[in-house]
């Protein structure tokens, strides 16, 4: 017998007027990590029984709160179960069913290119890509954004910017920056990642996970973000700079909480940015099967901060901040 998983990212929502308002409220997910979005209903089919009791266990720790650089290690357990191009495409086209049922009409789903039972990273893409096509619809629309990490070989960031370029204008629509940003640099991506950015590509970055990242002004200065990720352990000139080129924030508030970027009791700096000053922001989940969470849930979450006409107000502005120049 599996041991026991829910089906949904968030199978006790909250019995609240509110929460139903803001999960009728069209949303976007623009930071949303395939590797961690696989829905729980979808990973109990099709993996077995030693698999599924690593997999939770893990996550019933993780929920408990971790520390930012163990955490990555949910990551290659997922993987071991999302491991053929079949599995992938079902599992993107469950993603974004799982997304459309929490009310989100844009989305952007990354992940990192991978060979997978003997395929080969063009059939990995093509396979991510099929399963987002079967979920489109008039009232809803997932690209994919490919991650590179700062301790990628060249060889792979190469190929990466390669193929987003080749899949440009069928589905691919930037690059994501991710991974442990204390591994590793970008300045040795930098020329490759300017001439994705250059063919009309997006960027987006994931910055300010830890302090100790000694990139965080190469990446602003050099790759000038479209958006960046988290945000929450930055060096002042790069807080500076943000603000200064009102650089969209992806916000994820539960991720940031549970692998302490910062501590249990803090608000997020960026939602209290936005709040004072009006920095645009948009709220995202990050892995939402590993932190049990989904947009409607980390939306409801600022109910004590602003008001539901600002949460609404933050939902509708996210689909402002998708990348859809190139689409």
């Amino acid at each position: 017998m599996h041991p026991t998983v829910a089906h949904g990212w968030n199978s006790s929502p909250p019995n609240s007027p509110r929460y139903t308002a803001i999960q009728h409220e069209p949303k976007a997910e623009l930071h949303i990590h395939a590797g961690g979005a696989f829905p729980p209903g979808y990973l109990l089919e099709i993996a077995n029984d030693e698999e599924l009791l690593e997999l939770t266990q893990f996550i019933d720790k993780l929920k408990q709160g971790m520390d930012y650089k163990e955490a990555f290690a949910v990551f290659p357990l997922i993987s071991r179960i999302v491991n053929t191009n079949e599995r992938l495409e079902e599992g993107a086209f469950r993603i974004c069913e799982s997304l459309k049922a929490d009310g989100v009409k844009v989305a952007e789903l990354r992940s990192g290119l991978k060979r997978l039972a003997g395929s080969d990273e063009k059939g990995y893409l093509k396979a991510l890509l099929r399963g987002v096509q079967r979920a489109q619809s008039e009232s809803f629309s997932c690209k994919v954004i490919l991650s590179v990490q700062r301790d990628s070989t060249k060889e792979f960031v190469e190929k990466t910017v390669e193929l987003a370029t080749q899949y440009m204008y069928r589905g691919v629509v930037g690059i994501d920056i991710s991974g442990d940003s204390t591994k590793g640099t970008i300045k040795q991506h930098i020329t490759t990642l300017q001439k994705a950015r250059s063919a009309g590509l997006f960027i987006t970055a994931h910055i300010g996970e830890s302090y100790e990242e000694i990139d965080q002004m190469d990446i602003l200065q050099k790759l000038k973000p479209h958006r960046i990720g988290h945000g929450v352990c930055l060096c002042l000139p790069a807080i500076a700079w943000i603000k200064e080129h009102k650089i969209p924030v992806e916000v994820c508030p539960t991720s940031a909480r549970l692998v302490s970027m910062h501590q249990p009791n803090e608000i997020h700096p960026w939602i209290i940015e936005h709040r004072d000053n009006g920095h645009p922001i948009v709220i995202c989940t990050d892995d939402p099967t590993v932190f049990g969470v989904n947009v409607s849930d980390e939306l409801y979450s600022l109910k004590n901060i602003l008001t539901l006409d600002q949460i609404t107000e933050i939902a509708k502005s996210g689909l402002k901040h998708a990348f859809k120049a190139n689409m």
